[in-house]
């Protein structure tokens, strides 16, 4: 078998469908380049307290 074999061409759709996650992973790097983040166990308490309160 021929690596040439293993690759298929890639279709208008699929790249349309991966251009917005792409664009995504894109801004969450800049995101975390500027310290725009937050940590994990805030995100976590946040969610908990606000799941908490729709009871």
């Amino acid at each position: 078998m021929k690596l040439t074999e293993d690759i298929k061409p890639v279709t208008h759709e699929a790249l349309r469908d991966a251009s917005p996650l792409l664009q995504l992973i894109s801004q969450g790097e800049a995101d975390v380049q500027a310290g725009r983040t937050t940590p994990q166990s805030e995100v976590f308490a946040r969610a908990r307290r606000r799941l908490a309160r729709k009871k």
